[in-house]
């Protein structure tokens, strides 16, 4: 069985992206802003205007910094240099039983790339994508409603069968 999708990269998809893989560092980052804060009020209210103070102003500016940075700044250079490389080309999936391509085709030339699913990172699915790691900081985004041939059930059951806990389902229901 052969899968094919195509799909075009527009800001939303990244954005969906960087949200799916950084739930945990929000996670991080509110108990470590709550922390500064608690920090902030006893020093206010014990007086204490001292070092006490200072760290946890630093620390929530600090927070505020990464917070911004990763999820509104970060995003938009991943778009910008997306478009600056591909333009509006579409990506191009291929899956079967054992491996995957991903091909994109524009004026300055052709990418191609040939994976076994054991080579590949992560593998995540939310409701309208999978995002497909092929690194660490390496991914790709396959939407749901550009597959032409096959379904996304037909990943999912591929995928989950030849990644194991490497395929991450994060589909509610």
């Amino acid at each position: 069985m052969t899968i094919k999708a195509e799909n075009t990269i527009d800001f939303e998809d990244i954005r969906q992206l960087n949200k799916s893989g950084l739930s945990s560092v929000k996670i991080m980052l509110g108990i470590f802003i709550a922390a500064m804060v608690v920090l902030l009020v006893i020093s206010l209210c014990t007086g204490n205007s001292g070092r006490n103070l200072k760290i946890s102003i630093a620390g929530i500016i600090w927070c505020v910094f990464v917070y911004v940075y990763m999820f509104i700044v970060n995003p938009r250079l991943t778009y910008k240099n997306f478009k600056k490389k591909y333009g509006n080309a579409p990506v191009k999936y291929t899956l079967n039983e054992k491996s995957m391509g991903i091909s994109i085709e524009n004026s300055d030339g052709f990418f191609d790339i040939r994976k076994n699913y054991r080579d590949i990172f992560k593998f995540t699915e939310t409701e309208k994508y999978f995002f497909i790691h092929i690194k660490r900081n390496e991914a790709y985004i396959l939407k749901k409603n550009g597959i032409s041939q096959g379904t996304a059930e037909d990943i999912r059951n591929i995928v989950s069968r030849e990644m194991g806990n490497r395929f991450v389902n994060r589909v509610k229901g």
